[in-house]
């Protein structure tokens, strides 16, 4: 190499060397490998354990157990790996530079938790799985899909792009996704469903207070409304559909927009026009404790009774 070099110009000698360069930075790139993990911590019955990563893949599982196991890949570009108790939280953190983080693989973590902690999560760019968890969940993602199965308390998530999934789930709810769906079949008293530009669709058992709303998008509810209970169902541009498993008690006001209309198929009500090109409906269920509000600016609704 050293005598082919000395034969050629300068200019040519250093494209040479930039050559060189860059295939040594493509070679150590392709053979960079994030850093294996498999590390344990006692954790209380009653704890709480936090977990902050910027990009990857979580699974996040509890069980019967005292303790938080972490085990997997972390992310390549890692720069700092905490884990680690301070009183009744367990800290699980992933840091990265804060410059482009554009190559490389994200973290690949499974991480079991104690049932009956609560679990803290907030990512940037990663898909979560989390189920088993008896003591609840505040999770928060930018950019990622979360689905949720088998988990209890209280469920508080929050995404910006990306598709909110709650299966066999219980507790107070609140569920919300700038841009994605927001699916559930869930059992709750009291769930708080939102997307801007995303269907919301819910499976529910028996519930006192359901607000579901979606600016750009479907809204889709099948349930039971409890006696004295509330319900309000709107989007702006979108179908809304609502199936009751039984008889309910409710009054309820139904409102479709000028690009709107309204198909009843829950009690012999009349739907009204009302001028210019609306559609309005008004009805009381049963004894009338609950309430029913529902509207649609550009869509469809749709409401079907036990029947």
């Amino acid at each position: 190499m050293k005598t082919l070099m000395k034969h050629l110009p300068v200019q040519h000698n250093l494209i040479a060397m930039s050559l060189i360069t860059m295939g040594l930075i493509i070679v150590s790139g392709l053979t960079f490998a994030g850093e294996k993990v498999d590390k344990t911590l006692s954790a209380k019955t009653d704890g709480v354990v936090e977990i902050h990563n910027v990009r990857g893949d979580i699974k996040i599982i509890g069980w019967d157990k005292n303790e938080v196991n972490i085990t997997g890949e972390l992310d390549d570009l890692k720069e700092e790996f905490v884990f680690k108790a301070q009183g009744n939280v367990i800290l699980i953190e992933v840091i990265v530079p804060r410059r482009n983080i554009n190559y490389g693989d994200g973290s690949d973590l499974i991480i079991h938790v104690p049932k009956t902690n609560r679990v803290d999560v907030n990512v940037v760019s990663t898909d979560l799985s989390v189920k088993d968890i008896k003591g609840g969940i505040d999770l928060r993602t930018v950019s990622g899909q979360a689905v949720i199965t088998n988990v209890h308390k209280q469920l508080y998530v929050q995404t910006v792009s990306g598709d909110i999934l709650i299966k066999k789930s219980s507790g107070k709810m609140k569920l919300n996704s700038v841009s994605g769906e927001v699916i559930g079949n869930i059992d709750s008293n009291d769930i708080r469903a939102e997307s801007v530009s995303g269907d919301v669709k819910l499976i529910l058992s028996n519930f006192d207070n359901l607000r579901a709303t979606s600016v750009s998008g479907d809204v889709a509810v099948t349930g039971q409304l409890n006696d004295s209970g509330n319900l309000k169902l709107s989007t702006v541009n979108g179908d809304i559909s609502l199936s009751f498993k039984s008889n309910v008690n409710a009054r309820a006001k139904i409102n479709a927009g000028p690009g709107g209309g309204i198909s009843n198929r829950m009690s012999s009500d009349e739907v009204i026009e009302v001028f210019p090109n609306q559609q309005k409906l008004s009805m009381t269920l049963g004894n009338g404790s609950g309430k029913i509000k529902i509207g649609t600016i550009n869509g469809s609704i749709l409401l079907k009774g036990s029947n």
